[in-house]
This record gives structure tokens, C-alpha cells and sequence, in this order.
């Protein structure tokens, strides 16, 4: 695993580079910046005995990427392709500010039932009631929808970084058939912190004939046969 993550540090060096490069917004571009500054702190790996296959980072704890045996485990069985897509995705969380952003938006969902119990109810006698009515309401209205489009955030960024570092994306979405394949992955998305796995492998598919991610695909030695047997090769020459 760690071997990987390096690979795919080093991939996102590139990637927050072009980004920044690219950007022509002032704000932006800083956010790449203060991203670039993370990304060059010291990566530790900590695994964690759990059968769950997870993997996560957390915004109290900068520089550590957390992975359950489940997921690196002597039981396990994903591809170095597979892992390398969920290091990219835990460091474009953790590039993307994503856990500080959470922590503040909880903040704010606090604060919102806070104002409502307030206005609606001084004396306190119908808090309760109305906590148990409005919690489920704001988890599903406000703060899975800005979860799930954190996670669509670093699976975009995931795969840049995934090309950036000459993994196969079509390779790495196979991690996503897995967990698709999991009873676990059968609940309405509505109600979840992510979006439906099998939605993230045919995203990642997509992404991987995409003309800017094949050119830098391209110019990696592993996956130019990988390329051209799939046909994507001539997706990318008809590009220059």
C-alpha cells in the first residue's frame, strides 16, 4: 500500500500543478495552493482491524490515510489498480479540504436547528419532538446530498490523479464493481453518505475515455497496451 500511495503522490504533484495552472480563478488557484502544501507533508498508512473494505483521512489528523484489513488485509483481494483509486480518492478528500468543510457544515445544521427550536418553541417543552422530526429531515435534506457530492469531488479528482500516476483507470473502476456487488450497496442513495457504487464505476469509465485524461495515459508505458487493446487509442489519436 505504501508503494502505491507514493505513486499516487506523486501523480497528484502533476495534477494540482495543471489544475493551478489551468485555473484563472484567484480563489481557486489558492485553493490548489494551500492543497499543494498538504500534499507535501510526510503520507503515513495506518491500518486498522476491521473486516469492513473502507478506507478514510480526517481533517484532525493531516498526513494519514486510515485502510481496514477488510480492504489491505491477507483476505483481501483487490488489484493495485483498485487500491491505488481509493488512495486517490482519500487524498483528494484530504487535498479538497473535504473533512474541514463537513465539520462546518455540521456546524451550520446545528446552528439551524438550534434557530428553529428557538423561534418555534421558547419554553422548551416541544424540543424533543421537534429534534426527532427535524433530524431526520436535515440528515436527508442538507447533510447526505453535501456528502455524496464530496464524494463525486474526489472520484473526479481521484481520477486525474489516478491518470497523472499511469494507472489504468479502467482497471482501478473495477473497485467500484466490487462494492457494487455487496448487499451492503442495495440501499436507496437517498439515505446514503455515497453515491450508488455501480453510478461511480460507469463515472470512472467515462472518465477514462476522456481525451485529457487519455493524453496523460498516454504518455505512460504500463497502460499503452491496455489502451490500444481497448480501443481507447484511437479515441486519443484522432485528439491531436
Amino acid at each position: 500500500v505504501i508503494r502505491i500511495l507514493q505513486k499516487v503522490v506523486d501523480g497528484a504533484t502533476k495534477t494540482l500543478t495543471r489544475l493551478h495552472d489551468q485555473s484563472t480563478d484567484p480563489d481557486e488557484q489558492e485553493r490548489y495552493r494551500e492543497a499543494f502544501k498538504m500534499l507535501k507533508r510526510r503520507w503515513n498508512v495506518i491500518v486498522l482491524d476491521c473486516d469492513a473494505m473502507n478506507a478514510f483521512v480526517h481533517p484532525l489528523l493531516p498526513g494519514h490515510i486510515f485502510f481496514l484489513t477488510g480492504l489491505v488485509g491477507p483476505e483481501a483481494d483487490f488489484t493495485d489498480e483498485e487500491i491505488a483509486m481509493v488512495c486517490a480518492h482519500e487524498l483528494s478528500h484530504a487535498l479538497l479540504q473535504h473533512g474541514r468543510e463537513s465539520l462546518a457544515s455540521q456546524g451550520m445544521v446545528v446552528g439551524l436547528k438550534m434557530a428553529v427550536l428557538t423561534a418555534l418553541d421558547p419554553s422548551g417543552i416541544l424540543s424533543l419532538v421537534v429534534e426527532l422530526l427535524l433530524g431526520p429531515a436535515t440528515t436527508v435534506g442538507l447533510e447526505l446530498p453535501f456528502s455524496r457530492s464530496h464524494e463525486t469531488e474526489a472520484d473526479h479528482m481521484g481520477a486525474q490523479i489516478l491518470a497523472d500516476s499511469c494507472f489504468d483507470l479502467v482497471k482501478a473502476s473495477g473497485f467500484f464493481d466490487k462494492l457494487a456487488s455487496m448487499p451492503e450497496s442495495d440501499g436507496a442513495v437517498w439515505t446514503s453518505t455515497h453515491p450508488h457504487p455501480a453510478h461511480r464505476a460507469k463515472k470512472l469509465l467515462d472518465l477514462s475515455q476522456d481525451p485529457a485524461l487519455l493524453a496523460l495515459n498516454a504518455e505512460c508505458e504500463e497502460v499503452k497496451d491496455t489502451l490500444a487493446k481497448a480501443g481507447f487509442w484511437n479515441i486519443f489519436k484522432q485528439t491531436e
